[in-house]
């Protein structure tokens, strides 16, 4: 048996024995750390097992950036106000909704086709709800096209012309005017939307008391996906104004700082955010995924102002 040792030599190493674990590169490592969503943030931003370069740290004085939280077993929990929704009543009868909510209808439905609108429609507000949940089934896992589907809605309720010309008479040369005009419009056009609201930040700020739109459709992936990154982006790009909106998930306040730049998205809170337990997305994921963490969050993935595919789906812009 002279042979044993010279064969044995010859062997590879052993494979470690189970309970031991291969080292991984530092990037792999760091992702599988992160939740779902901020898993596909860095896998979309970086090659495989690369890191991102580092965001620029946000001013010390302005936030704090909560610590990166993991998908947890935990039951749902039912977020938001306890007492009744608002009457919208006297808000729904002003002239300005009953001009701009049939027109948001119509650019939903324009951004649904083909598919055929909900049967029966409710009206007026409901209505635009239904077809909001229509739009998100529609792109069911996919939020960047639910992203650049509610992008398209809000370039087709502004002229091109109109815009072009704000961002060269205002957003250049008087970017302080600039967000308070925008500050202003907000304030006045929205109510139908989002409900009563105060202006804040100097002018520059509206603090929305009790998002209807949130409440209405009761999704975290909904408000990011459908509202809040959509609607940073398009006063960005379209108006040249940077915008924070800021959804509080207990309170349904949302506060828009209009002339504040977001920041990076694995600082924003609002990506952050767990399901709420009366999405009817989250239930049914619920009762097949231990994980509870609104996982179509992860619109995280788009670098602001430079989504590629956002850039080619929506178009039209100088």
């Amino acid at each position: 048996m002279a042979f044993l040792p010279s064969v044995t030599t010859a062997l590879p190493a052993a494979r470690p024995r189970l309970g031991t674990e291969r080292p991984r590169p530092a990037g792999l490592r760091q992702a599988a750390s992160l939740p779902h969503h901020r898993r596909a943030w860095m896998s979309a931003a970086s090659p495989l097992g690369t890191p991102p370069p580092p965001s620029p740290s946000p001013t010390p004085s302005t936030r704090v950036v909560p610590p990166a939280r993991t998908p947890s077993d935990a039951p749902l929990q039912v977020r938001g106000p306890t007492t009744p929704a608002p009457d919208y009543t006297a808000i729904d009868a002003e002239l300005r909704s009953r001009v701009l909510l049939p027109a948001f209808r119509g650019a939903l439905m324009e951004e649904l086709a083909p598919t055929p609108p909900p049967e029966p429609l409710p009206p007026g507000f409901d209505g635009a709800m239904a077809l909001i949940a229509a739009l998100s089934a529609k792109y069911n896992n996919r939020p960047r096209d639910l992203t650049a589907g509610s992008l398209r809605v809000l370039y087709s309720l502004f002229p091109g012309w109109l815009l072009v010309a704000f961002r060269r008479s205002f957003a250049v040369a008087l970017p302080g005017v600039s967000a308070r005009l925008n500050a202003g419009v907000t304030s006045l056009t929205s109510r139908w939307l989002m409900g009563p609201n105060t202006l804040n930040e100097g002018g520059t700020g509206v603090l929305v008391e009790r998002c209807r739109y949130l409440e209405a459709s009761g999704c975290v992936s909904t408000c990011v996906n459908g509202c809040k990154v959509p609607t940073e982006t398009f006063l960005k790009e379209g108006l040249g104004v940077d915008l924070w909106m800021q959804p509080n998930y207990d309170t349904f306040e949302c506060q828009f700082s209009f002339g504040v730049k977001p920041p990076p998205v694995v600082e924003d809170p609002a990506f952050d955010a767990p399901c709420m337990g009366q999405c009817a997305v989250a239930q049914a994921r619920a009762r097949t995924d231990a994980g509870r963490r609104c996982t179509n969050n992860d619109a995280a993935a788009m670098d602001r102002g430079k989504q590629g595919g956002l850039d080619g789906a929506v178009g039209g812009r100088e």
